[in-house]
């Protein structure tokens, strides 16, 4: 392994677009409820509640949150009921100034809520109550003109898991590309252990993708890390981020790959680390950084992320961003 990063970086015509990154993603209310253990199955057993926070988060809104609050330019393309739990997630877009042109509420739902459990070791456990109400239309993804105003289109991880959601998926992607876009796409667990053939069709036609260790090998059935690197190298597909956690990321494009290490922190919980890390790295890039220094932005971010109960509660500025990259 080498600490030789590819050489890459974003072209230069897109820095003349205004904005940043549009985020095609989801917005949840976070309820991060702090445990002494985990619940057993059954029986009239005692689980102490350490403390209790709520906070907005879902895949996409960490990205483009991540990157409003960095002095980044983000728009949120989803769908969010009128209630508490879609109120909470409206309230910080509004707060972190997230572009809100292409959300959509409904007006008879609550909306969509994570309730987290978290332990002192930083570990978690998600139940979810999904809205069934709350999709995507066709009508939210915005005209290629409009897209020609944003640097990259980010498409979150957990956005085409329902298979009645891809067609607006793949329209989004379909209009980035014609408008110049860069297209960059994360991906969930959930939706490599379901739909690994789909999810792989997919990171084709988009030009940065971000993905974990599990999923990589949910996709590749490789165990071995340097199998599974293997096999994704012998993609067309112009950058790749493997996020590692603790042990950093490895960053590749065709075989030309480098390795990221850590920066570590006292960990709270890892909730949206990974959404911290996609969105730091690729503002850092639409600020025309090296690839090497944008990895850098997204370790810290994804660090930073660590310090907080749940995916957005740690408000960190790019000034301690900055600052806990050059201490480290």
């Amino acid at each position: 392994m080498t600490l030789t990063l590819p050489k890459y970086r974003l072209p230069k015509n897109l820095f003349l677009r205004p904005k940043d990154i549009l985020v095609h993603g989801l917005g949840k209310h976070e309820m991060i409820i702090r445990v002494s253990d985990w619940p057993t199955g059954g029986g009239q057993s005692n689980v102490d509640i350490e403390a209790i926070h709520n906070e907005a988060g879902g895949s996409g809104m960490n990205v483009a949150t991540t990157v409003s609050r960095l002095g980044g330019q983000s728009a949120l393309v989803a769908t969010l009921g009128a209630g508490i739990h879609g109120q909470i997630v409206w309230d910080e877009m509004i707060k972190s100034k997230v572009q809100t042109k292409y959300l959509r509420r409904v007006e008879d739902s609550d909306g969509s809520l994570l309730v987290i459990l978290t332990r002192s070791d930083g570990d978690w456990m998600v139940m979810q109550a999904n809205d069934k109400s709350i999709n995507f239309t066709m009508s939210q993804v915005p005209e290629i003109n409009e897209m020609k105003n944003f640097k990259i289109l980010h498409i979150d991880g957990y956005s085409y898991i329902d298979q009645n959601q891809r067609p607006i998926v793949e329209e989004s992607i379909a209009r980035a590309r014609q408008a110049n876009c860069l297209i960059s796409i994360d991906t969930s667990v959930p939706a490599t252990e379901q739909h690994s053939k789909y999810v792989l069709n997919l990171f084709t036609k988009c030009d940065i993708v971000f993905l974990n260790e599990t999923e990589a090998h949910n996709i590749t059935n490789q165990t071995i890390l340097q199998d599974m690197i293997t096999t994704f190298q012998n993609l067309d597909i112009p950058l790749i981020a493997l996020k590692l956690g603790s042990k950093g990321s490895i960053l590749f494009s065709g075989h030309d790959f480098g390795e990221v290490p850590p920066i570590h922190v006292p960990v709270v919980d890892t909730i949206g680390a990974g959404d911290s890390y996609a969105g730091a790295m690729l503002l850092a890039l639409c600020q025309d950084y090296s690839l090497h220094q944008a990895s850098l932005w997204g370790t810290a971010a994804g660090s930073l992320a660590c310090l907080g109960h749940g995916s957005l509660s740690n408000r960190y500025t790019i000034e301690q961003l900055k600052s806990i990259i050059k201490a480290h």
